[in-house]
Order: C-alpha cells, then sequence, then structure tokens
C-alpha cells in the first residue's frame, strides 16, 4: 500500500507469476485464438488472455453495457496493463490481437477520405449559396425592402449546413489526456489506447490527468473548458487500454505516480498481469497460426465493428447484457466470498480498493465474452464462473507484484518455518502444539489473533488438522485426501507450501487416498515482490 507511513518496496523485476490460467469453452472464438498465438508466438497464456480481452472490448464497449444485479449500468471497457521482459512476445502479440481492428480502421479511414472530396463539394456550395443571400439581404437593406424572407432561407440555409464527417480513427498508441478526450469528441466516442512499448504512456503525458482515465472508465461524460478553441463535451464515452511494458518501466511508474495512482482508484481499476518469460525454453520451430481460427476471430471484430459504427448512426445507444437468474444468484455469492476477503488477516485485507473494483471488471469482462462470443439471452453462469476465475489469477498478479504481500500471506509463511524449525517430525508429518509456537515461534506470530489467523489459513490450504490432546499435524503435502478449501497457487501463494498443481491424489501403502507430489514439479515460483506488510525481525 501507498501510505505515508508505509511505502511498498517496488522490485517487480526478475519475478515470476502464480497459478495456472483457466480455460474457457474449448470451441469459442477467445479460447481458440488464445491457444492457437500462444502457442505460434510461444508466449505467456496469460499475456495472451490479457490482451485478447482488451481488443475484443475494443469492438464490444460501443455496442453494449452490463447491468449488475444491482441494477447498476457500467460499459464494458476495460484496462488491461502487462508487464513483460524483452522478447517475452509484446509486439507480436499485441499485432495478432490488433491487426483486424487496423484494418477495419484503415478501410474506415479510405471511405472518409472519399467522403470529405463530397463534404468539400457540398461546402464550396454551400458557401456560394451563403453569399449570394448575403447580397440579396445587402440589396434589400439599401432599397429599404422587407428581409424576413431572406432571413427565413438563410436559416434554412444554415440548419442544412454540411457538417464534416467524423474521422474514424479509434486506435491510438501515444496521445495526451487532453488529446484523447478531443479524440473521441471530434472522431468517434469509443476507442483504444494500444501500445506494446508503452514506456512513453505510463511515464509521459497521458498519465498526467489519471482522473480523466478513471471517467472515461466509468463512462462518466467528459467536459473539457477551453480558452482558445471548441469546448470538448463527450456524453458516454468508451476507451479501453490495451497496454504493455517491460517491469522496470512500470517500477519507474508506480515509484514515481504509485501513491497518487492508487488514491484515486485508476490502480484498482487495472486488469494486471505480469508476463512470465519464455526465453530458453522456446523451440523456435513454430507454425503460424490456424488460418480457419484467426479468419473467424478477424471476423467477428469487423461484425462487431460494422454494428459499433451503425450504432453511431442511429443515436449511440447501448444494447443492455444482464446476467440470467441463477448468474444473478452466483453473482451475489461471488460477490460475499470478495467481501469476505477484505477482513484483517484475509486476501485483500491490504488491496481494499482493488477489491472493491473487482466484481466491476469480473462483470465487464462476463459481457465482453458473452457478446464476442455470440451467446444468446442472459449471461449464464459458467461464462460468470469462468471471468472470475480468470479475473482471480489477475488479482493474484495485482496482489503480488502492485499491491504487496498480505499479511496472512506472510504470517504463514513464517509458521510454516516455525513448524519446521521447531516441531518433531515423524516420517513424514510434523507434530506440535499452539503454546509451542506461542512461546518460542517468531515474534509476530507471539500475537493470539495472529497466531489463530495463521493456524486457520494453513488448515483451510489442507497442510494442517487437529489432533487428540492438543496436538497439531502438517505435512508439506495436503494432509487429508480432500479437496483443500484453498489452493496454493490458485487462490493464494505461499511460497513454503508446495503448490496444489504439483500434488496429485494417490493411492497409499495402506490403499487409502493420499496426496503425493507429482513426479514432475512444476518451476520454483518467486514470492510476492512487495511486502507491505513486513514481520518484525527476531527477538
Amino acid at each position: 500500500m501507498y501510505t505515508d507511513e508505509h511505502q511498498a518496496h517496488h522490485n517487480i523485476t526478475n519475478a515470476t507469476t502464480t497459478g495456472e490460467w483457466p480455460k474457457f469453452k474449448e470451441h469459442s472464438i477467445y479460447e481458440s485464438i488464445v491457444n492457437e498465438v500462444s502457442s505460434s508466438l510461444e508466449i505467456d497464456d496469460g499475456m495472451a488472455r490479457a490482451i485478447f480481452l482488451s481488443s475484443m472490448a475494443t469492438v464490444v464497449q460501443n455496442i453494449v453495457d452490463i447491468e449488475k444485479p444491482n441494477k447498476h449500468l457500467m460499459p464494458t471497457s476495460i484496462f488491461v496493463v502487462v508487464t513483460g521482459e524483452s522478447g517475452c512476445g509484446k509486439t507480436p502479440l499485441l499485432k495478432a490481437a490488433f491487426e483486424p481492428i487496423e484494418q477495419f480502421q484503415s478501410l474506415k479511414m479510405k471511405e472518409h477520405y472519399e467522403a470529405i472530396k463530397v463534404y468539400n463539394l457540398k461546402k464550396s456550395n454551400y458557401d456560394i449559396a451563403y453569399k449570394e443571400l448575403e447580397k440579396i439581404y445587402r440589396l434589400a437593406i439599401k432599397e429599404g425592402k422587407p428581409t424576413i424572407d431572406i432571413e427565413l432561407h438563410q436559416l434554412e440555409l444554415v440548419k442544412n449546413k454540411p457538417k464534416p464527417p467524423n474521422q474514424p480513427r479509434f486506435i491510438y498508441e501515444d496521445i495526451t489526456p487532453s488529446a484523447l478526450s478531443y479524440n473521441l469528441y471530434k472522431n468517434v466516442p469509443f476507442g483504444c489506447l494500444a501500445s506494446s512499448e508503452a514506456d512513453g504512456v505510463f511515464n509521459g503525458k497521458v498519465m498526467q490527468d489519471i482522473t480523466n482515465l478513471n471517467s472515461i472508465w466509468s463512462g462518466s461524460p467528459i467536459i473539457v473548458d477551453r480558452k482558445t478553441s471548441e469546448d470538448v463535451y463527450v456524453e458516454h464515452p468508451r476507451c479501453s487500454l490495451s497496454l504493455m511494458l517491460q517491469p522496470e518501466r512500470m517500477q519507474n511508474f508506480l515509484n514515481n505516480r504509485g501513491k497518487e495512482a492508487k488514491s484515486n482508484g485508476f490502480l484498482a481499476r487495472l486488469i494486471f498481469m505480469q508476463a512470465e518469460s519464455t526465453v530458453g525454453n522456446r523451440t523456435r520451430d513454430t507454425t503460424p497460426p490456424d488460418g480457419a481460427t484467426v479468419a473467424r476471430y478477424s471476423q467477428r471484430c469487423k461484425e462487431l465493428l460494422e454494428s459499433s459504427f451503425d450504432a453511431l448512426e442511429e443515436g449511440n445507444k447501448k444494447y443492455i447484457v444482464k446476467f440470467s437468474p441463477s448468474a444473478k444468484s452466483h453473482w451475489k455469492q461471488l460477490n460475499l466470498k470478495v467481501e469476505h476477503e477484505m477482513l484483517k488477516h484475509r486476501k485483500y485485507c491490504n488491496a481494499l480498493d482493488h477489491a472493491n473494483k473487482l466484481m466491476d471488471n469480473v462483470s465487464r469482462i462476463a459481457a465482453i465474452l458473452h457478446t464476442f462470443e455470440g451467446l444468446e439471452g442472459d449471461i449464464k453462469t459458467s461464462t460468470l464462473d469462468y471471468a472470475f476465475r480468470l479475473c482471480e489469477q489477475f488479482s493474484n498478479h495485482y496482489l503480488q507484484f502492485i499491491a504487496g504481500t498480505p499479511e496472512i500471506v506472510i504470517l504463514a509463511n513464517q509458521l510454516a518455518r516455525d513448524i519446521r524449525r521447531l516441531s518433531d517430525l515423524q516420517g513424514d508429518t510434523y507434530t506440535f502444539t499452539n503454546s509451542l509456537i506461542a512461546q518460542r515461534g517468531h515474534n509476530t506470530l507471539r500475537s493470539k489473533s495472529k497466531r489463530s489467523a495463521a493456524l486457520d489459513f494453513l488448515e483451510k490450504m489442507g497442510h494442517l488438522i487437529y489432533s487428540y490432546d492438543s496436538k497439531i499435524l502438517f505435512k508439506e503435502t495436503i494432509i487429508h485426501p480432500h479437496e483443500p478449501e484453498l489452493k496454493n497457487g490458485l487462490d493464494y501463494y505461499i511460497e513454503e507450501l508446495t503448490l496444489y498443481r504439483d500434488q496429485e491424489l494417490k493411492t497409499g501403502y495402506d490403499f487409502r487416498p493420499e496426496y503425493k507430489l507429482k513426479e514432475i514439479p512444476s518451476i520454483p515460483i518467486m514470492p510476492y515482490a512487495y511486502e507491505v506488510v513486513k514481520p518484525t525481525s527476531h527477538r
């Protein structure tokens, strides 16, 4: 957290990410294009998921708004930010995601140039007609004749004065906040700020007015008063971000503007992920993405962009997408889950602003997927559930690289270390008591409330159970044959515990099922980059 009393340690370089990315419907456009492009480019699957969501939001946002179960309406614009080292595939990925959109914009620009020719001709004729009426008006005044008919003719002519066609530009790479507002006003009221090298965006003029971006995310009207030119007013702006940059550049932004960006809510609105480098593991024996999959994705982008421009001609009214009755019920349960995780010693206790915006981003992504895939009716529970699981992974990245380590994670890691240091090990099981940790454990665990929270947390992770005579048992793998309530690497990342994905349920020597390590474990995951709540030193 960015506070005067305690500054987060910004160090997102050389860190890897956590968890596996959930899969959408097998034959969906989204899942197909993500798999094809990430495989062809040999890039992080999560990075492809984030960037393709932003391109899909670009073509959807001017068509639909999403109605949450509480009846509140929201845009379907999203702010996606991805960090990744040089060579991780940022530029080719952005090209793959936005190429059909750029092509559509190019075609529209060609039509625009032809429309300008027609406009210039009509404007020239208008100017001639208006000047002739002025001559007639002057002559009537000079001769003392009535001018009412001439004035009515002038008013009618002015009402039908040719208007210059709006430039159909909606993809921007590097632009100031005032210029972005002006373009949304002068061109079309939707767009996307997209860049694979967004260093200049984050550390340049774009971020000088972050509150303006927040207004755009919310769909609030943009009002810019100008001294030397016409004022800007955009009633319903729609603009998404698709920005990629190197971790050290993001770190510079956080060091310089992090406190401000957090306090005004900009960081909380982000869908953030840090790409894991594939350098050193690439085969370089790749094939282009499947042509049919690319064509299917491109065609859908074109269809939705055509609908977006048609909407402009029809008053720019949005279609309202809603959740089905069962999805509404599920949404409320998920919202309560997030709310519960905002309690002290829970996942979002030091990222309340992020947690407060989480279900908004979940709802937007569900609406984007629903619309882009052409699904009928209301948003179904399965689509909502996928959007939530996907946002959970983005959220884990946000907590790891932006917000700082949750206190409960620090406590759980310390408790696991103390258990190994102080407890009796018999076979693969450690045995200890609560009083042992209270008396001889790390001083951060001397507090009864913190110690209880850490014990409860490891129990939910499945690594700890209470036995007889106040004995507590702990194992490096999940200690019972049941699926744990919380999964390491999915819900949280605890460095001192085995990742859930590295374990599998097998039949033991006594023919009872138990969790064992997989034969080929995953690459270890680095700890949280920022530790907001630090444990005090040993006594």
